[in-house]
């Protein structure tokens, strides 16, 4: 939650207290199944709600830094079907489970010899569900594998199906009479960063004068929302900045530490106040703010918000446009 809360009381401050009419809008869209398919940022950019033009940031867990690039995201589902027979007499069979570790083995070497990239290290893989056999006395004859690989370029889903082909082959070598088959279940492309990127360099400007501390830029390790509106769309303008580590996710009792929150509230407060516009000098405070909450405003670089309540994860985004919204 700290990374949505960030995002929500640096938005309703920058609005309450800059007394100013906001240059951009803000709208806040709620997503679903970031963490598996990512439909509700495709369902987002099929309305869309977002596109090429956007400014797009989520408050994923970064430890408060910029992390402007995202390794690609394959998924795969290995079927390795065997023989069975009684475990006293596995020569009759064709253990399934040991064809697959066999498999495995191959692709965790394969993954490894790839190349590495510049800013995104190495290429890794998980087998993140093995399911095979149901008793220790019988030569199991089916084993499926869900796989996970994060790709750096120049390696693409092309090569990793030939890998997973390559694997088969050799697990059919190594254990006669089993049968392999694959489907790609997920397949996202990675995203290098833009140096010219305006929202990176804004956000640069905007933490080190917060701060007073060079600002620090990296990539993130996991695949967003704005990696898929990145990657489907072209936009060179998506990235992560929020409170909380990654290397607490999915596990029991992820927690946060409070300076680094208001740290990264104090930045995002900043991103907002810069998004307001003059008000002409004889109109006074109480009647900016009616107008920064209620008039219905141009929708020039339009602000997104996007945010996930049941993932706690926030995105802010800009976009051009000509029709109007209504703030509230």
């Amino acid at each position: 939650m700290l990374a949505l809360s960030s995002a929500l009381f640096s938005l309703m401050d920058a609005m309450e207290h800059t007394c100013t009419q906001p240059e951009r809008g803000f709208s806040f869209i709620c997503t679903v199944d970031e963490e598996a398919n990512m439909r509700g940022a495709e369902a987002a950019i099929d309305a869309g709600l977002v596109g090429t033009d956007e400014w797009v940031l989520d408050t994923e867990p970064t430890d408060n830094q910029i992390q402007v690039a995202h390794k690609g995201r394959t998924w795969f589902e290995l079927d390795i079907k065997g023989i069975t027979a009684h475990a006293s007499q596995p020569w009759e069979g064709a253990d399934a489970v040991a064809a697959t570790a066999e498999a495995i083995s191959h692709i965790c070497h394969s993954i490894e010899e790839l190349p590495h990239h510049a800013e995104l290290g190495a290429s890794t893989v998980t087998f993140g569900m093995v399911q095979g056999g149901y008793q220790p006395y019988v030569v199991p004859d089916a084993c499926t594998t869900w796989i996970d690989m994060r790709l750096v370029p120049p390696a693409t889903t092309a090569k990793a199906e030939t890998i997973v082909q390559d694997a088969i082959e050799r697990a059919q070598q190594e254990v006669a009479g089993i049968q392999g088959t694959y489907r790609i279940t997920g397949d996202r492309p990675p995203i290098e960063r833009d140096p010219g990127s305006p929202l990176l360099a804004a956000l640069i400007k905007t933490v080190e004068q917060t701060t007073g501390a060079p600002a620090q830029v990296s990539y993130f390790t996991g695949y967003t929302d704005t990696a898929v509106i990145a990657g489907t769309c072209s936009n060179h303008n998506s990235m992560s900045y929020g409170p909380g580590s990654l290397a607490l996710a999915h596990k029991p009792n992820e927690w946060g530490r409070a300076m680094i929150s208001s740290t990264s509230r104090r930045c995002l407060q900043t991103c907002c106040y810069r998004c307001r516009a003059s008000h002409r000098q004889n109109r006074n405070a109480s009647d900016a703010v009616h107008l920064a909450h209620r008039r219905t405003i141009p929708r020039n670089d339009l602000i997104k918000i996007i945010g996930k309540s049941t993932t706690s994860k926030l995105s802010v985004v800009s976009r051009l446009g000509t029709k109007p919204i209504s703030i509230r």
